[in-house]
């Protein structure tokens, strides 16, 4: 028994020097896939389509972390352009993935994607695009908040707000704990405007 627990943590120590040697950072604006660790990315838009879990964490240190849900294959797409950040989940396999930025200004997310922040978020001001069957929870204290939510997706909204602009879809569902907007405008989205706008 003391041989195999000793035999399961000296492959697990290897396994986690392995993934360590196989970061990479961002070179110019080039696609990266897999692990990665990125510094000074100087990114303020996420946008995320696939099947993934992206966690969203205000640090002065930028970094990008991936954990896969299982030992098989994933296929995850990195991508910089100019200060938005592109993650795509390519493959079958669903991966969790931690976004470590100091300034958020837009998060974007489609497919099955999952986005949620981790901590409080200060900022001036923030804009959420959520479509299709998206998620978001999002925690936030910002001067000015605009939030798109189409299709089936789903919004979670805690903090506050000095102003909030709310376009919604009659499908999509929005939830508010929490959350306090100093001033709110609201457009609903009928059906045939909501096809018009995607």
């Amino acid at each position: 028994m003391k041989t195999s627990i000793k035999t399961l943590l000296a492959t697990a120590l290897t396994a986690l020097v392995l993934s360590s040697a196989a970061f990479t950072t961002f070179a110019n604006d080039t696609t990266k896939r897999k692990t990665v660790a990125a510094k000074n990315m100087n990114v303020s838009m996420v946008v995320v389509t696939g099947d993934v879990d992206v966690y969203l964490i205000q640090s002065d240190k930028e970094d990008i972390k991936v954990v896969p849900f299982s030992d098989g294959e994933i296929d995850i797409d990195f991508k910089k352009s100019g200060a938005k950040l592109l993650i795509n989940n390519a493959g079958n396999n669903r991966a969790t993935i931690y976004v470590y930025l100091k300034d958020l200004k837009r998060i974007d997310a489609s497919n099955t994607a999952k986005v949620k922040t981790q901590g409080d978020f200060n900022l001036e001001a923030l804009q959420i695009f959520l479509k299709d069957d998206a998620k978001a929870n999002v925690n936030v204290n910002t001067k000015s908040l605009y939030t798109v939510i189409k299709d089936q997706s789903n919004l979670k909204l805690s903090g506050t707000s000095g102003d909030h602009q709310l376009v919604k879809a009659e499908l999509a569902t929005l939830k508010m704990h929490n959350f306090h907007s100093a001033k709110t405008k609201t457009n609903i989205l009928k059906p045939t405007l909501a096809a018009n706008r995607k």
